[in-house]
């Protein structure tokens, strides 16, 4: 087989080929839960150029990757001609502990980022032709039923619920992948994970009677790689599951083992059963997803959680 010395033809240019052939990654939303993992996981990869926006105080770099970005009030088109992406992840988002449902400005806040600003985004997806990854939510749905597909109705009963539901919306370039998220946070946080962290020594009650089916904030990284790497997208709104479904205290238990926490954990029934949980209408995208993403198998949650706690990444995030 022939080889080319690509240094020796392209001369002085020859040093930047790599860089050159780079596919650049915009992820927006580098400091939240999700972001922080999806940032760091990319940029340990070390094979795409990646730029990553910030809006929070302090958090400003000289590093050039870096861009102060702040999605309530900065225009996104202006960040998008500046990045120039191939692809963009959009992790910017307001949670629901963020939202006051008795002031206005809050709920407007909410509407404003997480439904009109990921139609921004597809809009400039469909003018400068980048590919662009949504996460979405199984919040979009009461969680009276379970066990939601991509076509079942969404009946939030929450402004958090309602507002998502904008973003989530389909479009040319776009592909939402929608699950609910567990992950570890920089400093004390308002995730899950990190709040039951906090809560070594202690006595807590885990709700036999809220089922999940979630996916790390990791395996959202590692799905997302995939996609990029293999260039499999849709174009449509795809759940994203594992293979089983649990009880909040069996995935507070898991927490406990695999992260190694000193704390009892009383099973008990809710005054209000949830079931949140979703399927797929489309099982063998789902599973194609799990497999470009280097799974060899559609994983347990319980899988899911002992690769996050091992994980040198998230040791990284909490440490």
């Amino acid at each position: 087989m022939m080889t080319l010395d690509l240094n020796r033809i392209i001369g002085i240019h020859g040093a930047n080929i790599t860089q050159i052939f780079m596919s650049r990654i915009l992820i927006l939303g580098s400091t939240g839960m999700l972001g922080t993992m999806v940032s760091r996981y990319f940029l340990n990869l070390g094979d795409y150029d990646v730029a990553l926006t910030t809006r929070a105080p302090g958090q400003e770099s000289n590093e050039s990757y870096i861009f102060k970005y702040d999605a309530s009030v900065d225009e996104v088109d202006s960040l998008i001609q500046k990045v120039n992406p191939d692809y963009v992840i959009n992790c910017i988002g307001i949670i629901k502990p963020e939202i006051d449902e008795a002031n206005q400005q809050s709920i407007s806040n909410a509407i404003n980022i997480n439904s009109y600003f990921p139609l921004q985004l597809s809009n400039n997806a469909e003018v400068h032709k980048f590919k662009y990854i949504q996460i979405g939510t199984d919040c979009v749905f009461s969680g009276n039923t379970g066990k939601y597909v991509e076509s079942s109705f969404q009946d939030a009963e929450d402004v958090y619920g309602k507002s998502k539901i904008g973003g989530e919306v389909v479009h040319n370039y776009k592909q939402v992948v929608r699950a609910s998220i567990v992950g570890p946070e920089i400093g004390e946080g308002k995730s899950l994970l990190n709040w039951f962290l906090s809560q070594e020594k202690n006595e807590i009650n885990g709700f036999k009677d809220h089922l999940w089916n979630g996916i790390t904030t990791l395996n959202f990284a590692k799905i997302a790689h995939g996609m990029i790497k293999s260039d499999t997208f849709s174009q449509n709104l795809q759940h994203l599951i594992p293979k089983d479904i649990v009880s909040k205290f069996t995935l507070l238990e898991y927490f406990k083992n695999y992260f190694d926490i000193d704390i009892k954990i009383n099973e008990i029934n809710s005054d209000k059963s949830v079931n949140r949980t979703l399927n797929t209408e489309n099982i063998e995208f789902n599973n194609l997803l799990w497999m470009n993403a280097g799974y060899d198998h559609v994983p347990t949650i319980e899988e899911n959680i002992k690769e996050l706690a091992e994980s040198d990444i998230s040791k990284g995030i909490l440490s």
